[in-house]
C-alpha cells in the first residue's frame, strides 16, 4: 500500500512514540485505508517524571473552590 499524507503522519507518529516514552517498545504495525493497528510493548523501565505518568497526581488544584 502506498501511504497518502495522512498515512505518513500516522507512521511518523507511531515511529516517534519511543522518543517520547522510554518504556515503550514497538512491534508490528499496519496502516489501513481508514484505521491503524499496532502492537506496543510497555516495559518496566519507565522514567518517573510527571510527563510520562498517566494520570499523574498534581500537587496543587487547578482552581480554588
Amino acid at each position: 500500500m502506498i501511504l497518502n499524507e495522512y498515512g505518513k503522519i500516522v507512521e511518523q507518529c507511531w515511529m516517534g512514540l519511543p522518543d517520547h516514552y522510554d518504556n515503550v517498545k514497538l512491534d508490528e504495525y499496519v496502516i489501513m485505508p481508514n484505521h491503524f493497528h499496532g502492537i506496543i510493548w510497555i516495559t518496566d523501565d519507565a522514567r518517573t517524571d510527571d510527563n510520562n505518568v498517566v494520570g499523574a497526581i498534581h500537587e496543587s488544584p487547578l482552581h480554588e473552590s
